[in-house]
């Protein structure tokens, strides 16, 4: 079953929009093409940031919207977590049963603060039980996902999976919008 109540645009979305017209509020420790690209060694060689923890966002990172994730995702967490990662993936959605198959060192968040507010991020982050400068958010949405930013967190972007039947244009359009956005400044710091 889906569940859309925690989707759309809210309050906390719109002030996270104007946050991110700051540059420092959209900062990113990296940017992948996709998650199994994930390389927390090279991350560690030209950032010097060693992370030891993830909060990983799920729809459109490791799965296409509201669907199953993609096993090269579910291998590549397992390696992750394997190297001695610890990961926590926190959704807007409610709980199904696509992680069920998930490695049981893997835990699984939907019933959090929503992105991007605050008390998610800082929920998950302690569940981690890692300090912050060890810890990276990776997600593919500035509107959410890099709210982690002002908690703390670093972040890295992932482009998202497209999904088969498509999205949300408008919400494709401000996705899009602040990841040129995001770009831009990087070309200043």
């Amino acid at each position: 079953m889906e569940d859309q109540s925690r989707e759309g645009i809210n309050i906390e979305k719109l002030l996270q929009c104007f946050r991110l017209l700051i540059p420092e509020n959209s900062k990113t420790l990296a940017r992948i093409k996709h998650f199994y690209e994930l390389d927390l060694n090279q991350i560690k060689q030209t950032t010097g940031v060693e992370l030891k923890g993830l909060i990983l966002d799920v729809d459109g990172c490791l799965s296409p919207n509201h669907q199953d994730l993609l096993p090269e995702n579910i291998a590549h967490l397992k390696k992750l977590a394997d190297a001695g990662i610890k990961i926590l993936l926190y959704s807007n959605m409610i709980w199904t049963n696509r992680y069920e198959n998930l490695d049981p060192r893997i835990e699984v968040l939907t019933n959090l603060p929503p992105k991007p507010n605050l008390k998610g991020f800082e929920i998950a982050v302690s569940k981690l039980n890692l300090p912050k400068q060890n810890v990276a958010m990776l997600g593919d949405s500035y509107m959410t996902d890099a709210g982690a930013i002002r908690a703390g967190l670093h972040f890295i972007h992932v482009v998202p999976i497209p999904t088969p039947n498509g999205q949300n244009k408008i919400h494709d359009l401000f996705r899009n919008f602040f990841i040129r956005l995001s770009k831009f400044y990087d070309r200043f710091n």
